[in-house]
């Protein structure tokens, strides 16, 4: 399967920030840039009730990526790669950009599940030719069978 980009996102209080850098690092590629941008508080009823700060790097070397790739496809247990053949559909949009959300706390210890709450949101832009659901699904099946 060939990825053009990965975009990989998460979120925490500025405290945590540290220790969520190291993670990325670690989890995705040492060398990268991470870029911050912190989140102020919203106003009264707002989202957003305490400071957080946005993490976002961006993986576009083919080498990073296909490692990358192959680490978090090959890095989830059997339930979830089964997950996800099954599923294929509800992570790939009309886009062909394919979405996994992985747990913070389990990527800090070195292990890759996938998780709702409070994850790091990856985004991997599937190179299908020409570009369509259908194409970036199959593709991704069969990547997801070897």
């Amino acid at each position: 399967m060939k990825i053009h980009y990965i975009l990989a996102t998460a979120y925490c209080p500025p405290k945590e920030k540290g220790e969520l850098v190291k993670t990325l690092k670690t989890l995705l590629a040492e060398d990268a840039r991470i870029e911050e941008k912190t989140i102020e508080p919203e106003p009264v009823g707002g989202v957003f009730t305490k400071e957080l700060v946005e993490l976002t790097l961006t993986v576009k070397r083919q080498k990073q990526i296909r490692k990358l790739l192959d680490k978090v496809l090959n890095g989830l247990d059997e339930y979830d790669r089964s997950k996800l053949f099954d599923e294929a559909e509800r992570y790939v949009d009309s886009g062909c950009n394919f979405y996994l959300r992985l747990s913070k706390e389990e990527a800090g210890k070195g292990h890759i599940v996938l998780e709702n709450s409070d994850p790091i949101h990856l985004r991997f832009k599937i190179a299908s030719y020409p570009a369509s659901k259908g194409k970036a699904v199959k593709s991704l099946r069969e990547h997801l069978k070897k």
